[in-house]
């Protein structure tokens, strides 16, 4: 396994950027800001290096800009609604940072702060330890916090395995996932013509602030029970006229299976595949409708749906689904395996 960690100045501080390299030719790279992928790239049957995600190609705005790029994201990803959070039945006025509403856990979110980190290596595996913890009253949340993000790579797969666990002093909202742009042609282009199928019959119905009121049969314009092109259904007038202005929607997974896909996204131009695993029982997919229009890592300007995330969560509709207390520790994962 080939690990390399350089320093990288930023406008607000220095970062760490760690990359990993195993023997099948599979790279990650990471920041310690916001425990973030920077990228994955891996080489196809020929041998040709593509990247599978996208992101700003300066590395400031891809550290301290928005749209979450590659990051771990929480206390609480998703939205909460009028920023309240109900904890066992207690409310708690939590940060307001979109509109009325609170997003991915406010101001103090983990996106945008620093993570300790370690590095724990074997000849069959490398682990990317990342921790943070978060004090009673951040963003108004109850309960101390402490959060531990662990990537895994295999020595011989092309695959990057997330755990996302945590520990709490007393009962509070925690809700992580990882915020990366997808795209199997590396930004070059559109995912339009990436085709997706989801294992799920369900998909949440959003008022105009993106807040979930309820769950709905998928409709033609979400229904990926078969492999579809994307842009077949993201650019439907319906979701256009939105305030989601495309999807940025979740889909409730049939069931939880850990051994079986999830979701599976297919290139047919470059024959990349990427397969999802968790034990999650949900997914937002976010295609990238508010773009940067800055350069990014494949040197295209971002425009709409350059990208999709695959951010497994908990819905947010029930706070007792996302209440975690010492006796319940926080613990879930996603893996992406790459063909």
């Amino acid at each position: 396994m080939n690990i390399k960690i350089e320093k990288r100045e930023t406008s607000k501080e220095e970062v760490n950027l760690i990359t990993v390299k195993n023997s099948v030719g599979f790279e990650v790279a990471f920041t310690d800001m916001g425990a973030a992928v920077y990228y994955i790239a891996y080489p196809d049957k020929k041998g040709n290096i593509g990247r599978v995600t996208t992101c700003p190609k300066d590395f400031d705005t891809f550290v301290n800009g928005g749209g979450f790029y590659g990051k771990a994201v929480g206390r609480v990803a998703a939205r909460l609604k009028n920023a309240i959070a109900i904890v066992n039945g207690k409310e708690y006025k939590v940060d307001v940072n979109e509109s009325v509403n609170c997003l991915h856990g406010g101001k103090t979110t983990f996106g945008y702060r620093r993570y300790n980190f370690e590095i724990k290596s074997n000849e069959k595996k490398t682990d990317v330890i990342f921790t943070i913890k978060s004090q009673a009253g951040e963003s108004g949340f109850p309960g101390n916090v402490q959060t531990k993000i662990i990537y895994t790579i295999s020595e011989t797969k092309k695959e990057l395995l997330i755990k996302f666990q945590g520990k709490v002093d007393e009962p509070t909202l925690l809700n992580l996932t990882s915020h990366i742009y997808f795209n199997l042609n590396g930004g070059e282009d559109t995912i339009l013509d990436q085709e997706l199928w989801v294992r799920a019959h369900k998909v949440s119905h959003l008022d105009q602030g993106l807040i979930i009121e309820g769950w709905d049969e998928v409709p033609t314009y979400f229904d990926y029970t078969a492999p579809t092109k994307l842009g077949k259904n993201i650019r439907n007038p319906i979701l256009l006229e939105h305030r989601s202005h495309g999807m940025d929607h979740i889909f409730l997974f049939d069931g939880i299976n850990k051994t079986a896909p999830s979701a599976i996204l297919f290139d047919p131009k470059t024959k990349r595949k990427m397969t999802l695993y968790t034990d999650y029982p949900a997914m937002i997919c976010y295609c990238d409708n508010y773009p940067t229009k800055k350069e990014n890592l494949a040197g295209v300007i971002d425009q709409e749906n350059y990208g999709i995330t695959f951010e497994t969560i908990i819905p947010t509709d029930d706070p007792k689904a996302i209440t975690f207390s010492p006796e319940r520790p926080y613990s879930y994962f996603a893996k992406y395996k790459f063909n």
